[in-house]
């Protein structure tokens, strides 16, 4: 097994059993303190892709490991981290860059969708490119799996059920499927 796939099975596990591997511990004599420094120093060995393959709930949990281990670090950010994942730089678009929401990370920008996320969340999703290439993956997933948009959030709603600390609540789907429906029918004519 190569550190890629070490990187990999160690945020797949964060969902798989969050209580061996929580986000929150400082203690530097644990096995976890020492594969999140294995995770920090070799994160950038998945891309995209990988990511997009991956649970929710593991990119979710990864994010809050992040977050624990960088609060108070000037020079990282779990926002920005996750943000230039699905950004790729494309020399023949006027912006520079294409975004790439396959799978998992589809469902993560969904989530991040509404006020209150953060900075980096917020100029990412007001960004035009973005919306333009969001109604495209969005809308091609949901024709592919035969889904509505309830049937989607719903579906993500389950898959998030039984993790307390990134579960969503009935409220924050209707705040998100609102902006959800934005993206797709308000903005319908403009992103064309």
């Amino acid at each position: 097994m190569g550190k890629k796939d070490l990187v990999e099975q160690y945020i797949r596990g964060l969902s798989i059993t969050p209580k061996l591997f929580p986000s929150y511990t400082d203690d530097n004599k644990t096995l976890n303190s020492s594969m999140s420094e294995f995770l920090l120093k070799n994160m950038e060995l998945l891309n995209s892709y990988d990511f997009g393959q991956l649970p929710l709930s593991s990119i979710l949990l990864f994010e809050k490991l992040l977050y624990w281990k960088w609060w108070g670090d000037n020079k990282h950010d779990e926002q920005e981290f996750m943000v230039n994942l699905i950004k790729e730089e494309v020399e023949h678009r006027l912006s520079g860059y294409k975004y790439s929401l396959d799978g998992s990370l589809l469902k993560f920008f969904t989530l991040k969708l509404t006020e209150g996320q953060g900075n980096q969340y917020l100029r990412i999703v007001n960004d035009k490119d973005f919306k333009k290439e969001f109604k495209f993956a969005l809308l091609n997933h949901l024709n592919r799996n035969q889904l509505t948009l309830d049937t989607y959030l719903d579906g993500i709603a389950d898959e998030l059920k039984k993790y307390d600390s990134v579960t969503i609540g009935i409220y924050e789907k209707e705040l998100i499927k609102k902006e959800v429906e934005k993206i797709i029918f308000e903005n319908y004519l403009s992103l064309e």
